[in-house]
């Protein structure tokens, strides 16, 4: 069953990502980055990673979650074409919050898909608070939008600085996945 659902969200991401990139090198629309498709992009990197996680060692959270942003990430692309529906508009508009929620926590969890103490769970706990509030203010489409988002902003900033914790508390194996991670990021930047 399991290898069912991985291969479903994978099948489901990679779908997603071919249509995001085309709809988003055929509306037209400024590249973001100066990449047009980069939301397919993500959806095959963070669904290709997470299923390599989740299929070795589908017990880790991490796996799950990058598989999930890439879906999302695919879906927010490929729903950003001119002339759609209200509906769709405010799917498309709510589709990121989950795809940065889901990698930020796996960020948070990375190596070993736990938080570098107990300490740090109201802080992931606030990550979720602010992602459904966001969403409730995308729904809405409430006059607190932007406050919603800054407070994710601030709560996701937050909740960043384990990694940071946890590199500095690392060492051997450790240490050197999250050296991994650091140097994606910084490809990434």
């Amino acid at each position: 069953m399991r290898g069912i659902v991985l291969y479903l969200l994978l099948g489901v991401a990679v779908v997603l990502g071919v249509t995001a990139i085309s709809v988003e090198s055929l509306n037209g629309e400024p590249a973001v980055w100066g990449l047009p498709g980069i939301a397919g992009l993500w959806a095959w990197g963070f669904a290709g990673v997470g299923y390599l996680i989740a299929d070795r060692k589908p017990e880790n959270l991490i796996g799950w979650l990058l598989l999930g942003s890439g879906v999302f990430s695919g879906l927010n692309g490929s729903l950003g074409y001119p002339g759609r529906l209200e509906i769709v508009t405010r799917l498309w508009e709510f589709s990121w919050v989950p795809a940065i929620a889901g990698l930020v926590t796996a960020l948070a969890l990375i190596p070993d898909g736990r938080l570098p103490s107990h300490r740090w769970r109201p802080l992931l706990w606030g990550v979720w608070i602010a992602v459904a509030v966001v969403a409730v203010a995308i729904i809405t489409d409430s006059q607190y939008r932007l406050a919603a988002e800054i407070l994710m902003q601030l709560s996701i900033i937050s909740l960043l600085v384990s990694v940071a914790v946890r590199f500095r508390r690392s060492r051997g194996t450790e240490r050197q996945q999250l050296k991994w991670i650091a140097y994606s990021g910084g490809v990434v930047l």
